[in-house]
């Protein structure tokens, strides 16, 4: 069992910034998927940035019902800790909806 697996990831961008493949790239890779495994995208609107990032299919489904828009309570979660500095932590790690989640910029 690997106990620091993660299973959503997000990075903040300014709104009209794009990705690159290799930022693609490093986005999944946080996730170590197995060849097979599949992710939902995530897109997030916070007041001064944009989130984005994959959560596990999987975990998108059966823990949150595919809700993680900016009204769920994973949206929610994650655009209240890119709003106040406050909430950030040292780590990145995050339990949005119970969901563990890495968050970077």
């Amino acid at each position: 069992m690997v106990t620091n697996r993660v299973d959503a990831v997000l990075t903040q961008r300014a709104g009209d910034d794009g990705f690159t493949r290799k930022e693609l790239q490093e986005l999944l890779d946080q996730l170590t998927l197995h060849e097979d495994e599949e992710v939902e995208a995530i897109y997030l609107n916070a007041d001064s940035c944009v989130l984005f990032g994959f959560i596990r299919m999987q975990i998108c489904e059966e823990q949150l019902n595919f809700e993680i828009s900016e009204d769920s309570s994973f949206g929610q979660a994650a655009i209240s800790v890119a709003n106040d500095i406050e909430l950030e932590t040292r780590d990145g790690i995050y339990y949005f909806a119970g969901v563990k989640t890495y968050m970077y910029y």
